[in-house]
């Protein structure tokens, strides 16, 4: 079987075991909030580190560093808890071990 999908959303995990479960969507949705708080692309082809790489390594420095990623056009005071608070969502999604990110609802 053939998987197809873009690098920049794809569950590591996936890579590591060939296998896709309900928790590699989780994976990829937190890739999207991201890009939404932070209005950058998931991968970037020059070289740079990704979008979740990059993340996951602010994040390990601190809650108040991820600030610095938002976009400033919507980082404004009166957004800043609704956008801390999906950056704390996409950090959920984004966790490697597959039965500690939320579940989705339908």
């Amino acid at each position: 079987m053939q998987y197809s999908g873009s690098r920049g959303y794809m569950d590591p995990l996936f890579a590591l075991n060939g296998r896709l479960t309900a928790k590699s969507d989780v994976e990829s949705f937190g890739v999207v909030l991201l890009e939404l708080v932070t209005r950058r692309k998931a991968r970037n082809y020059d070289g740079e580190i990704g979008l979740v790489e990059n993340f996951t390594k602010v994040l390990a420095k601190g809650a108040r560093r991820v600030r610095e990623m938002f976009d400033a056009e919507i980082a404004i005071p009166s957004n800043m808890k609704t956008i801390e608070q999906i950056a704390q969502l996409a950090a959920k999604c984004l966790r490697l071990e597959h039965d500690k990110r939320p579940e989705m609802q339908t």
